[in-house]
């Protein structure tokens, strides 16, 4: 009897022990980014290299080329303009200048020409609108302007006007949506506003809705999706998130789906690949990565094909142009739990802990009951 009650006592300690296996088990199922195997695979580095390593650039796809503007690195801001050809891989310097040089401006392409918002100089802070004509490559300054100087505005075009989404004035973080109407050069401040004053954001365009995507305030790092609709001048904050707040990271959108790159949330320049499918408020961490971590690029989509230029890794701005082929990449769901996402290999890391830790818990328990037993008498 003394023998199987302590049996009993040793299989009780063993179910707690195969209770918190289970507990891990299911745990690892509520984190599945934290098992997915990571590769580059999907991204490859193009032989054409920026002029100098840069950060902060503004780009836009023509539908035959990339024009990409500005940017800055630890010594320079600049004023070049520059045109990627995605078919010969291949980097021309135009002629045209921007006015000024400068960083972190915006810009749409409306199908003729390339409208530019703002940006900054180190303190200055602009508040024009440019417009380049890439067949002409010629560069003319607006009349309207912006109702104050602004840079890490984002811009999405629906057809008919462009929209920016707040921005930092070097005094405030911005809310406001502005409104520029092209055809007669004017610009008007919405109602509607965006949650809270933000800068840094990237944005998306779905063919009816602009998705706004983190950003920050401050020391305060957004990892929400904002969805503005312009023809209810509406503005809606989405249930997904990002895995974590972040800010100046780049987007793009391939008809179907978001795909957000990189970005720094305040520790990290980040290599993930987000995917987000706006139709039904779905998020994805994809498997494929960039080479580096790296926040302040700019990237287009040619039809097929992600393009990420430049950007900054923490030691430094970066030269190199990255091709994504994001229809050969896999995607898990993002757990309700990816605030953790800063501890995405800690499930894996306990459950491997206590897989190991377990049969040597059993044996010694097995050894120390086992010693406590009554010797029984021998008929």
């Amino acid at each position: 009897m003394f023998r199987i009650k302590h049996r009993k006592h040793l299989c009780k300690h063993f179910q707690h022990i195969l209770s918190i296996l289970i507990s891990f088990f299911l745990l690892s199922i509520l984190f599945p980014f934290s098992f997915t195997i990571t590769t580059t695979a999907s991204v490859t580095t193009m032989n054409a290299k920026l002029p100098s390593p840069r950060d902060g650039m503004t780009s836009v796809w023509t539908g035959s080329n990339t024009y990409l503007f500005g940017g800055r690195n630890s010594s320079s801001f600049f004023d070049d303009i520059l045109c990627y050809n995605t078919s010969s891989d291949s980097l021309t310097k135009m002629n045209a200048k921007l006015p000024s040089p400068r960083t972190y401006s915006t810009s749409i392409w409306t199908g003729q020409f390339i409208f530019i918002f703002g940006g900054r100089q180190n303190k200055t802070f602009y508040n024009d609108i440019l417009k380049y004509d890439p067949i002409n490559d010629t560069i003319t300054k607006m009349n309207a302007t912006l109702p104050t100087g602004r840079e890490t505005a984002s811009a999405v075009w629906d057809g008919k006007f462009a929209y920016l989404f707040g921005g930092l004035d070097g005094s405030s973080y911005l809310d406001q949506i502005l409104k520029y109407v092209p055809f007669n050069d004017s610009i008007q401040i919405l109602n509607s506003k965006l949650p809270s004053g933000r800068y840094a954001t990237s944005a998306i365009w779905n063919g009816t809705h602009a998705f706004i995507l983190g950003g920050r305030k401050g020391y305060t790092f957004y990892n929400q999706i904002v969805r503005f609709d312009p023809a209810k001048n509406e503005v809606k904050l989405m249930t997904s998130t990002l895995p974590n707040g972040r800010d100046v990271t780049c987007s793009i959108f391939d008809g179907k789906n978001a795909y957000i790159f990189g970005g720094y949330n305040n520790k990290d320049a980040l290599n993930e690949i987000i995917k987000y499918h706006p139709q039904t408020d779905s998020i994805y961490l994809m498997n494929s990565t960039l080479p580096k971590g790296r926040f302040g690029s700019c990237a287009i989509f040619d039809g097929q094909y992600a393009y990420i230029f430049g950007g900054s890794d923490l030691k430094g701005s970066m030269n190199d142009i990255l091709k994504v082929n994001i229809s050969n990449m896999k995607s898990v769901p993002i757990s309700p739990f990816s605030f953790l996402m800063g501890f995405r290999f800690l499930p894996l890391i306990l459950i491997v802990s206590i897989s190991i830790v377990t049969p040597i818990l059993y044996f010694k328990l097995s050894k120390r009951f086992k010693k406590k037993l009554p010797k029984t008498k021998q008929k």
